[in-house]
């Protein structure tokens, strides 16, 4: 196990100023986080710091701007020229890291290496698409099996790698910026000289990996443009005044993770008494200051699905006591990461007082996410991250369509559960044109998952950064860092 101090990643970070200064002059951004991108591999994984700095070295054939709207980038334009058929134009004249130039075949290559591959969180399209080809260097060609509107919404990430590249050890993208240095602790990335787009302000961006809140916020102190990535709020009250910060409400929901295969979360009535244990409003008031929004449904506000008319989540911890006395007051287990730790120990106080006996299990980072993507854990807490504006495809059918590898279903649906009827549903909703029919069908949809209760949803929780004095910085809602969209005070 690699051991970190503050005096390791001072001398790191001043060897970073003298290889790459952080110096207004020479345009060096430094990002801190907690943790560094749980691969290089563009296609596995849809975790935030991993997304947020891979989409600095790849991209896809379409973007999201920071407020997500849909924007050409290696696709120049679509359409579909049959209820079935997407064309897509392609860019001329890019070029990735390597010199290589992009054509069509790299991005066939590359959106078929992702949805081929089971172990993967983007192989949703498995089930959706039955073709993709080049006609051509320059255009795309991909036949879905049925109808799907939402097709945009499922290629955003997927980042276009050249044809057979498999080293992600040395990511090669067409993006703005080129690493050029990985370490366990940083990653550094500088502009790619050869970059097809607009040339951004920043030159050099160096990401750092640190775990100790206290150990970022030195370095924070020590960092002439930096960037500090998740601000615990107790630090954000107390330093609001002497630090510069901004804060984004709503970008992530956090939710409640069961396995519902195993006693006693099997039971709705006891998931149902879970969720009465829990006070929302009092975690918002006292763990977040009010930033936060009490979750009454799965689906985000501000997303499309969101239903506007269902009333909060009940808060009732006498119903919650004797229900959960029908099942002998049973004995869970509790998981969740370090870096969440106030929170969990507040929810696991919330089931303590309604009689289930409680063992909390805090986890470092690398722990947590291992024994996730295991599905070691039968309880634990767990965000998901806005990443487009369509609630369907990104919580709905991610977190409770049935779970099938095979056909790249319900990729992030660790819950075990399965309904037919949501399926059903689900396939209907995206088949669906009309926006005003689709949203109906969504909200049929949340509502039935609200009397299930197979996650759980807590709290729609704000992100915090602080910045230095000099920086120009709006985050995003997706809470990726674009080194590109960073800007220095004139």
């Amino acid at each position: 196990m690699i051991k970190y101090n503050l005096r390791k990643y001072l001398s790191i970070f001043v060897l970073s100023l003298f290889l790459c200064p952080c110096a207004k002059k020479t345009h060096t951004i430094t990002i801190l986080y907690d943790r560094p991108p749980r691969t290089l591999d563009p296609h596995r994984r849809n975790e935030i710091v991993t997304i947020s700095i891979l989409s600095n070295i790849y991209q896809g054939l379409i973007e999201y701007t920071p407020d997500l709207r849909l924007v050409p980038c290696l696709a120049r334009n679509w359409y579909l020229s049959d209820s079935l058929t997407w064309v897509f134009d392609l860019r001329e004249g890019v070029h990735f890291h390597n010199g290589e130039e992009f054509r069509g075949r790299d991005a066939v290559y590359s959106l078929y290496r992702t949805i081929r591959n089971n172990t993967t969180e983007n192989a949703t399209l498995k089930r959706i698409v039955d073709t993709i080809y080049a006609a051509g260097p320059h255009r795309l060609i991909i036949k879905t099996r049925s109808p799907y509107h939402a097709l945009l919404n499922e290629i955003d990430r997927l980042y276009i790698v050249p044809e057979g590249y498999e080293n992600f050890s040395s990511p090669i993208g067409t993006g703005p910026f080129k690493a050029t240095f990985i370490s366990d602790d940083s990653i550094v990335c500088v502009l790619f000289q050869y970059y097809w787009g607009p040339k951004p302000p920043i030159s050099r961006g160096v990401f750092k990996f640190i775990p100790e809140f206290k150990d970022r916020l030195a370095l924070f102190r020590n960092c002439k443009n930096c960037v500090l990535y998740g601000v615990p709020i107790s630090v954000y009250t107390q330093m609001k005044d002497s630090i510069k910060m901004i804060a984004i409400s709503g970008v992530a929901a956090r939710y409640l993770q069961m396995d519902i295969r195993k006693y006693p979360f099997n039971q709705r009535e006891f998931r149902n008494a879970l969720s009465l244990a829990i006070d929302r409003a009092k975690l918002n008031k006292e763990l977040y200051q009010g930033l936060a929004q009490p979750a009454n449904q799965f689906i985000p506000r501000g997303m499309v699905g969101y239903c506007p008319d269902l009333p909060p989540l009940s808060y009732n911890p006498d119903s919650a006591v004797q229900l959960i006395k029908k099942f002998g007051n049973p004995e869970i287990h509790l998981y969740y990461g370090k870096a969440i730790q106030e929170l969990g120990t507040h929810i696991a106080s919330f089931f303590r007082a309604v009689g289930v006996r409680i063992v909390e299990h805090p986890l470092e980072a690398k722990a947590f996410w291992e024994g996730v993507e295991k599905r070691r854990f039968d309880c634990y807490l767990i965000s998901a991250l806005v990443t487009t504006l369509d609630g369907l495809s990104t919580i709905l059918e991610a977190f409770f369509y049935t779970y099938d590898p095979q056909k790249g279903t319900g990729l992030m649906n660790r819950s075990g559960f399965s309904n037919r009827q949501i399926d059903s549903l689900i396939n209907c909703a995206s088949q669906i044109a009309d926006p005003e029919e689709r949203l109906n069908i969504i909200n049929h949809i949340q509502k039935t998952l609200l009397v299930e209760m197979p996650i759980i949803p807590i709290l729609w929780e704000p992100r915090i950064y602080g910045l230095s004095p000099d920086i120009d910085f709006v985050p995003r809602i997706d809470q990726t860092i674009r080194l590109a969209e960073i800007k220095f005070k004139k």
